[in-house]
């Protein structure tokens, strides 16, 4: 099971931040916004993602990740 955190350390191991990824951080920001909403108690302005969609990033991120950073 794949976690936010893994995606996001992957995505800054091969230095992919614009182009194709840029959609990807933003729903990994807005999933985080999320999280501190809930911590906090206070009313959401983000969506998280959910574990199905973390799991199917991660997995077509390690399925490609030799391929990455020249596509980019």
């Amino acid at each position: 099971m794949a976690t936010v955190k893994m995606v996001e350390d992957l995505l800054l191991a091969n230095q992919l931040f614009t182009g194709r990824f840029d959609r990807l951080w933003k729903e990994l920001e807005m999933h985080r916004v999320a999280e501190q909403a809930d911590a906090r108690g206070v009313e959401r302005d983000g969506c998280r993602m959910s574990q199905g969609r973390i799991d199917t990033v991660w997995s077509w991120l390690n399925r490609n990740c030799k391929n990455l950073r020249s596509r980019a």
